[in-house]
């Protein structure tokens, strides 16, 4: 597999190693203040309206068919691995 290439605005954040379409998903995945400035979480980005694209960069402005297709085995595994992922009621 080779590794994406970051071409014109593409980024990468140093924090949480996600990938950005742009510049203006990068700066909407980072919350807080200069004393507790952080990444948001994929469920997180997801439930603000971003999505990832075909390619694994995360934007603002999704297309269904991508929004669907490509959030929903991230979510699944962030929703398995919290504290609400345990299988039918097993602490």
């Amino acid at each position: 597999m080779t590794a994406p290439r970051l071409t014109g605005s593409r980024c990468v954040c140093r924090g949480c190693g996600q990938l950005f379409n742009s510049i203006k998903p990068f700066d909407r995945h980072r919350i807080g203040g200069p004393l507790g400035r952080r990444c948001l979480t994929p469920v997180e980005m997801h439930g603000r309206g971003m999505s990832l694209n075909h390619k694994g960069f995360w934007r603002t402005e999704p297309r269904p068919k991508d929004r669907l297709r490509a959030v929903a085995p991230q979510l699944s595994a962030a929703l398995s691995s919290g504290p609400m992922g345990h299988h039918r009621g097993t602490p």
